[in-house]
């Protein structure tokens, strides 16, 4: 009986210890691939609660956790050629954050439309990227960058396909490029920027459904109507990337082209100026 009495004794002490253990690791905080931290983590879920330079744990509104950290380091090719050539057009003295409205002038007419094609949904992003025309015959095509510049009959797709965000940057033309890829392995994964269009008059055609898109964005991060986020790419979902199903317009970005600055981070750039522009609906899964 003793020896009984002994051994369950021995078992509660070690059920104590496991459940303070568990505790003690909750409190530290525990990232999405159910490692623990040595050092806590803060979590937020907006991503205005972020402080400069330190990673946090984002709780998004459908529920998952990301890792993040800002990457306010690095500043990109394309930034460097924005700005140290102020006659490339209006984008390059733009500021992000003065407005919600578009402003920049680059083939601002297809920029700001919709595609009159049906939308198809049954292509995976890989294979849009791999029927892509090549960019040199596509620019060839296009006549002007100025911003009475429609979409051609080439750019006439709608699609509507999953995909994964790993970085985004709102641009001085109040656009956001989101970088997408094609798997959720940043070893395996093809690149394509989607763009969370700046706003047209609101008199525009299509005003309705390109607020709706860029308040779908803005709810998923916490932002409101008027922030100011993301200046600068992140390095917010490298190891963890955001699935999406995206609905959008194809569009050649001429401009970005001729000047060969790169969309997007050196980890994670597409092969082409192809994109998707503007998205019409990004739905978080």
């Amino acid at each position: 009986m003793k020896k009984l009495n002994l051994a369950y004794l021995i078992l509660l002490a070690s059920l104590f210890a496991c459940n303070n253990a568990s505790n003690n690791s909750e409190n530290k905080g525990t990232v999405p691939n159910g490692q623990t931290n040595t050092q806590p983590l803060d979590t937020v879920t907006r991503l205005g609660d972020l402080k400069t330079a330190k990673s946090a744990i984002f709780k998004a509104p459908n529920g998952k956790f990301y890792t993040i950290t800002p990457d306010t380091s690095q500043y990109f090719e394309e930034d460097k050629t924005m700005s140290s050539n102020k006659s490339l057009n209006s984008e390059s003295s733009n500021q992000p954050c003065d407005g919600n409205e578009f402003d920049g002038s680059d083939r601002k007419a297809a920029k700001l439309s919709v595609s009159d094609a049906s939308v198809d949904d049954n292509e995976t992003l890989e294979k849009i990227i791999g029927g892509l025309m090549p960019d040199d015959e596509i620019s060839s095509k296009i006549t002007s960058t100025d911003e009475t510049s429609n979409r051609i009959s080439d750019e006439e797709h709608n699609y509507k396909f999953k995909a994964w965000i790993y970085t985004f940057k709102r641009q001085g033309d109040e656009d956001y490029h989101v970088i997408i890829g094609t798997t959720d392995n940043i070893k395996t994964a093809k690149f394509l920027n989607a763009e969370i269009s700046g706003l047209p008059a609101q008199g525009s055609t299509y005003y309705t459904t390109l607020f709706n898109a860029r308040k779908q964005f803005y709810d998923f991060f916490g932002w409101g109507e008027n922030s100011c986020e993301a200046k600068s790419y992140t390095k917010d979902y490298m190891k963890n990337p955001i699935e999406v199903t995206i609905t959008g317009s194809l569009f050649f970005d001429k401009f970005h082209y001729e000047k060969k600055s790169e969309i997007g981070p050196s980890w994670a750039r597409g092969d082409s100026y192809w994109e998707i522009h503007p998205i019409t609906s990004i739905v978080f899964n």
